[in-house]
């Protein structure tokens, strides 16, 4: 494979179809190891920092460290998830964490971010319709709520939506062809175009 920048990548592989290296070039830019179950357990990269994965018994990744060549911690992930397989905390190495919470549907409702000390950070309620189309997201970070709420059509295809900011009522058109600008007041609007589909900015 040939890059925008005509550099030549080769990607190799083991006996299993498992990606083994990545080379640019000669020079190797990334090496995969692999436990017996398949499960990717280091990525050693080209500047000698690397990656490391534990897992459960569930083969549920539980451990993603990012380390330096001499070992020094760029960031660390810990994941905790119940017998269903939802994730229901993640810890980083700075102490803080996130937990989430979910319906008897297994859909996500909320997500709670705290910092070492166990104050809130910020949090995020999540709600649904019958269908399980998500209808509205509360933000909440101490300074007050941003509801951002969601439309479908019939074939529950998005199609737009409103944003609540304190006493700041956005409307968003559910067409890409609008003459008035996206940004209002600083803030980027994100749109479904009517075909629930391309994204205009």
């Amino acid at each position: 494979m040939v890059d925008p920048a005509s550099n030549v990548l080769t990607y190799l592989y083991d006996d299993r179809g498992l990606l083994t290296r990545v080379l640019v070039g000669e020079a190797t830019q990334g090496t995969y190891y692999y436990d017996d179950a398949g499960r990717r357990t280091r990525l050693l990269l080209g500047n000698s920092s690397y990656a490391y994965y534990l897992y459960d018994d569930g083969n549920r990744l539980t451990l993603l460290s990012n380390r330096k060549s001499d070992a020094a911690v760029i960031s660390s992930f810990t994941y905790r998830v119940d017998k269903t397989g939802n994730r229901t905390k993640l810890s980083l190495d700075s102490g803080h964490y996130v937990e989430y919470l979910y319906d008897d549907t297994y859909q996500l409702t909320r997500e709670h971010r705290r910092d070492s000390g166990d104050a809130t950070l910020y949090f995020n309620n999540f709600f649904y319709d019958s269908g399980g189309n998500r209808t509205r997201l509360e933000y909440n970070d101490g300074t007050g709520t941003t509801t951002t709420s969601y439309l479908y059509n019939s074939a529950d295809q998005g199609v737009g939506g409103r944003e609540t900011f304190s006493s700041l009522l956005i409307h968003r058109p559910t067409s890409c062809s609008v003459s008035s600008p996206l940004r209002w007041l600083g803030v980027p609007l994100h749109l479904l175009d009517g075909e629930g589909g391309t994204r205009c900015r």
